[in-house]
This record gives structure tokens, C-alpha cells and sequence, in this order.
């Protein structure tokens, strides 16, 4: 057994045990995922400029990580797939909201100006749809964006989670969800072209 199979046998099997009412396995679980999961706001952090200014990875993880906890007292997760996928869309949501409370004229942080460039103003390449690690200072002021993200199809977002915020490519994807590459990429035009409708990539 690969150590991937391994994580995703002991993934699935805590789960099995949290839906069979075992909360002690709900502890153990965060633990084998912490550090994945805190890589995964660092980096989703990175494109919240208005919240990264004032929080730390560890604080946004933190609440993050209540709301996932919480998560299990109103679903149950099948699988290592749904359960991750959940997580991401947990954490984005945190950013959310973090990022509408530092933008409220009673805030005195709305006041303080976070330097970001427009797309329009950057001199950098345009944006690198195959790369989502790239150009990362483009979309900082882009809360718009992660806010439409919320409201893709499902299938559409899934990709998009899984090639823009954690970086998997298109094949791995495409083996993580059991179909074939073309499917994802198809997929991946299909959520860029929904998002370009509100976002203004040129």
C-alpha cells in the first residue's frame, strides 16, 4: 500500500467511524489533516490582500477549522473527496467573511489603504489560467472573485478548488475524480467562463 492509499484508507476509515457517532475520531482526523489543511488557507490567504494584512495564517486556520468541526454535527462526509472539498469551501468562506468585516466603513482597517494593482494598471503577464499559482498580485483585490466561486455548480467548483487553490493538475485531478483529462479541462473552461462573466480577467 502507497502511503497516498494509506492516508486515504485512514481518512475514510476515521470518517466511517465519526458518521457511526465516535467523536474521538472527529480529533484524530483533524489531526492527520492540520497540516494539509493550513497549507491549503496559507495559500488561499495569499489571495485576500485586505485580510492578509491583518491576519495570520494560523488565526484564519483557527476559525476555519471550528467551522469544519461544526460541519459534522450537520452532514456526513462518504468520502476523503467530499470531506476535502467541504473543507476548502469552508475555508474560503471564513476568508469571506473576514474580508467583508475589513471592508465595513465602521472598520477603522477600511481606512488604511492595502496597496494592489488592477489588473488594468499591472504591468505583469496576463493572468495564467494553467499556472493558478501565478500572478498571485493581480487578483489580490479580487474578493469578487472567490465570492462568485461560491456560486459555481458543484462540479465546476470542485475543479476549480482543486487546480486554483490546492494546485493539482488536470490529470491528477481527473484520477482523483475517476473520469477522463478532457472531462476536467472541460470543466476548468467551463468555471473560467462563468467566472469571467463578473470577473474581468483581460
Amino acid at each position: 500500500m502507497t502511503m497516498d492509499q494509506a492516508r486515504l484508507s485512514s481518512i475514510e476509515n476515521l470518517l466511517a467511524k465519526i458518521n457511526a457517532g465516535d467523536v474521538s475520531a472527529r480529533k484524530e482526523l483533524f489531526e492527520l489533516v492540520d497540516q494539509r489543511l493550513r497549507k491549503l488557507t496559507r495559500k488561499m490567504l495569499q489571495t485576500f490582500a485586505v485580510v492578509r494584512r491583518w491576519e495570520e495564517t494560523d488565526d484564519v486556520w483557527q476559525n476555519a477549522s471550528m467551522r469544519i468541526w461544526n460541519s459534522f454535527d450537520k452532514m456526513e462526509f462518504q468520502s476523503e473527496r467530499h470531506f476535502l472539498n467541504s473543507s476548502s469551501q469552508q475555508i474560503r468562506r471564513e476568508l469571506l467573511t473576514l474580508a467583508e468585516f475589513y471592508r465595513r466603513p465602521s472598520n477603522a482597517a477600511s481606512r488604511h489603504q492595502t496597496p494592489r494593482q488592477s489588473i488594468h494598471e499591472s504591468n505583469s503577464a496576463p493572468l495564467d489560467w494553467e499556472n493558478p499559482t501565478d500572478n498571485l498580485d493581480v487578483i489580490h483585490s479580487w474578493t469578487q472573485l472567490h465570492e462568485q466561486v461560491e456560486q459555481l455548480p458543484a462540479e465546476l467548483r470542485e475543479v476549480f478548488d482543486l487546480h486554483w487553490y490546492q494546485g493539482l493538475t488536470h490529470a491528477a485531478i481527473a484520477k482523483l475524480l475517476n473520469v477522463s483529462t478532457r472531462t476536467i479541462k472541460r470543466r476548468w473552461q467551463a468555471a473560467r467562463l462563468e467566472l469571467s462573466d463578473t470577473v474581468d480577467f483581460s
